[in-house]
């Protein structure tokens, strides 16, 4: 009987609770060398993108409107290295959460936001790069700081749409002490997945491959067009007392088709 009530007793242990056990202090030397490289990433990730957003702001020829892009894409690598790595890596180095239960959800959802934002980002600037190459007159008037402004933060809500239901309840309610880990039900993993990786993945492959065939196909279309600057080219290379050659009598301009047939018409 004894031992049946030990046995009826004893706490079976699951994979996630034997982790809060297994997961110890590193060694000295361990700890120390994950330290020094967590720190010599996270100073290289804050020191280059803080250059990036100064370039922009300070750089006359880099304030361009579509280089918001690029700032909105550093603002979360920026999160990354400041908000995420350093609770990471003491997370790593001590073996357990040492903050908090409120600071870890706070903490995962930064976490996702980050990453996600980062990934609709390089969409924004691949679809921008789609524009410029298929309707690049258009598109160069459309292209205003509202515009901008407008699409960056369709990027940031879409982020926030993926990361924020955990918090309204959209997870696993069993978590442990110790430990700090998206506790996401099967559902959510699938919606998160989708919302950032799959349909990203699926719209940058499809725009990547759209410039690519625009760019085949306008090279296809290259027109050379020669003018004359107030004579004729020579055959035999020789300049004339004008110090205009013959090489410098042509200018080879490379259009796309719509632009092509206008000069060609005229």
């Amino acid at each position: 009987m004894a031992n049946a009530t030990v046995v009826v007793n004893t706490t079976v242990w699951t994979t996630r609770q034997a982790s809060v056990f297994s997961a110890l202090p590193k060694p000295y030397p361990e700890a120390v060398s994950v330290t020094v490289a967590g720190i010599i990433a996270m100073v290289g990730i804050i020191a280059g993108n803080c250059l990036v957003c100064a370039a922009v702001a300070k750089d006359r020829s880099l304030k361009a409107v579509q280089n918001w892009y690029l700032v909105s894409l550093a603002v979360c690598d920026l999160m990354v290295g400041a908000l995420i790595m350093p609770f990471s890596l003491a997370n790593e180095i001590m073996g357990y959460w040492y903050f908090g239960r409120v600071w870890c959800e706070v903490y995962l959802m930064m976490d996702v936001l980050a990453c996600t934002a980062s990934i609709w980002n390089l969409c924004l600037i691949s679809l921008d790069r789609l524009w410029s190459v298929t309707n690049p007159i258009k598109h160069a008037n459309k292209r205003k700081p509202k515009w901008v402004c407008g699409m960056i933060t369709v990027a940031w809500l879409l982020s926030l749409a993926v990361c924020v239901p955990p918090l309204f309840g959209w997870k696993d309610d069993q978590h442990l002490d110790g430990i700090c880990d998206i506790n996401a039900s099967f559902e959510y993993s699938i919606y998160s997945s989708v919302g950032s990786f799959f349909i990203p993945l699926v719209l940058m492959t499809a725009m990547y491959t759209k410039i690519f065939m625009t760019v085949r196909k306008r090279g296809r279309g290259t027109v050379r067009l020669h003018y004359k600057r107030g004579m004729r080219p020579t055959t035999s290379g020789n300049e004339r007392s004008s110090g205009i050659s013959s090489q410098k009598d042509h200018v080879r301009l490379t259009v796309d088709g719509e632009l092509g047939q206008m000069i060609q018409q005229h």
